[in-house]
């Protein structure tokens, strides 16, 4: 289901698989950098619980460098968004978990589906939270979900200092060709 038993709540209710997902990445930090990102976060104590877990899974083996960071797509962890951002290494917005239930919409409901829309004042007020407390703490943020490979939000991504985002392979070309665009031209709202 969309709320309950999975990302950070399965990883913790299921150590066995957590360990063997930790040793696995621990292993290939070996052979260069990599990222943890946490799913479904809800708050640092909860990060923080998994971090250790993740570090003490790892005992004894040789590993590289292993940055841990949350998926920023529950809105408990976005209005937390400083304690977390201290502590992780760095951040990521979940756009499309973050939409659903921040409007309480169900993207899959046909019903509903039609209100399923990111730019919404409450979405941008949230989006600027995290953005901010990721400059605080001085802490690489980035966004996964669909809106950022859709033209018309990525001028207002990228005003509010957001220069990563994950997009399809179809649709790289299109948001290099926007941002580009974007850096030249004032945003307004």
């Amino acid at each position: 289901p969309a709320l309950g038993y999975r990302g950070s709540r399965l990883l913790l209710g299921q150590p066995e698989l957590f360990s063997a997902q930790a040793r696995a990445i621990a292993r290939a930090s070996a052979h260069g950098p990599v990222r943890v990102t946490y799913p479904m976060i809800v708050d640092e104590q909860q990060f923080l619980k998994l971090r250790t877990r993740f570090m003490q899974s790892i005992s004894g083996i040789e590993i590289g460098n292993i940055d841990h960071g949350v998926m920023f797509e529950v809105p408990a962890a976005c209005i937390c968004a400083e304690r977390i951002l201290e502590a992780a290494d760095f951040g990521s917005i979940g756009t499309n978990d973050l939409v659903q239930y921040l409007l309480a919409v169900d993207r899959d409901n046909g019903l509903v589906a039609s209100d399923y829309a990111p730019d919404r004042p409450a979405f941008w007020k949230v989006i600027e939270h995290i953005t901010d407390a990721a400059e605080q703490f001085g802490k690489p943020l980035s966004l996964c979900g669909e809106m950022g490979g859709q033209p018309q939000y990525l001028p207002k991504l990228m005003a509010r200092n957001i220069r990563c985002v994950s997009v399809s392979p179809r649709l790289i070309g299109l948001a290099r060709v926007t941002a580009r665009r974007s850096q030249s031209v004032t945003v307004k709202e």
